[in-house]
């Protein structure tokens, strides 16, 4: 049998966007890309929200700033501009639809720049891996800023996460098969 193998991949456009097309996106919309719906999670304590990098980066990014040992165990930061972490956001968050991130806000303090959030930002959460046909995702991306790590906040976090993830869509989850 005489088969010629060839292949004719060529890897999607990279758009490069610039710092202030990431704060201000395009009508006020931003596109999570995401392969599932996505929703705010609560709880009474703390709040999950869709992460939007020109809301939540820019305090995230001043507030890590001081604490490197944050990136210890992560593949990705510490990230010495906004610029540079809006960058890894939109080229391995936003562009990969199996990814996603979430605010994590903690309901029992009022965040002191921005009030209107209902509650003080503490990290970030999110998933990878996130496959419809094999009903999955993987939980990432975990961040904590010093102050809110051996609280209420990841406990609550991470159980609104879960239970979102592996709840059936009639108790309003996705109703994963599995999870990491």
């Amino acid at each position: 049998m005489n088969v010629k193998l060839v292949n004719h991949y060529t890897a999607p456009a990279n758009e490069i966007k610039t710092a202030n097309e990431l704060l201000n996106p395009p009508e006020g919309v931003y596109d999570v890309n995401f392969v599932f719906p996505l929703r705010e999670l609560e709880s009474d304590k703390v709040r999950l929200v869709p992460f939007l990098p020109s809301v939540h980066m820019p305090l995230l990014h001043v507030r890590a700033q001081p604490h490197s040992e944050l990136n210890r165990y992560t593949s990705f930061g510490p990230f010495p501009t906004l610029s540079s972490a809006l960058e890894w956001h939109d080229q391995h968050i936003r562009a990969e639809p199996s990814a996603t991130l979430f605010a994590v806000l903690d309901l029992t303090q009022a965040d002191p720049v921005l009030p209107e959030m209902g509650g003080r930002l503490a990290g970030m959460t999110g998933l990878i891996g996130a496959s419809t046909g094999q009903s999955q995702a993987e939980v990432a991306f975990v961040t904590y800023l010093p102050e809110f790590q051996r609280t209420h906040v990841g406990t609550h976090a991470s159980g609104l996460l879960l239970r979102w993830l592996l709840d059936s869509p009639a108790q309003g989850g996705l109703g994963l098969k599995r999870v990491q």
